[in-house]
């Protein structure tokens, strides 16, 4: 799944992370840390959430729950994950 991920982001949206427009962070749930987005996201489950940030501070999220749908079809999966994100650039 994380591998689906980052192979999209960073194919499809190569000018805007050298922009820094577009970030793609993998984040260990298990560590202390971290425990936070479980309730600031309201995880049960691994998944992937589009955050869009301005001046440092989270605007909006999307969790992209259609994943585990996909995720036995890559094409389906990375159309998916392009989408959402064109959309949040938006």
């Amino acid at each position: 799944m994380e591998s689906y991920s980052l192979e999209t982001v960073t194919k499809y949206f190569k000018k805007e992370i050298e922009s820094g427009k577009v970030n793609f962070k993998a984040i260990d749930l298990e560590e202390k840390n971290n425990e936070h987005y479980v309730n600031d996201y309201k995880l049960y489950t691994k998944t992937l959430i589009i955050s869009v940030t301005k001046n440092g501070k989270e605007i909006q999220y999307k969790n992209l729950d259609k994943i585990w749908e996909y995720a036995r079809n890559k094409e389906k999966f990375t159309n998916y994950v392009k989408n959402s994100i064109n959309e949040s650039l938006k």
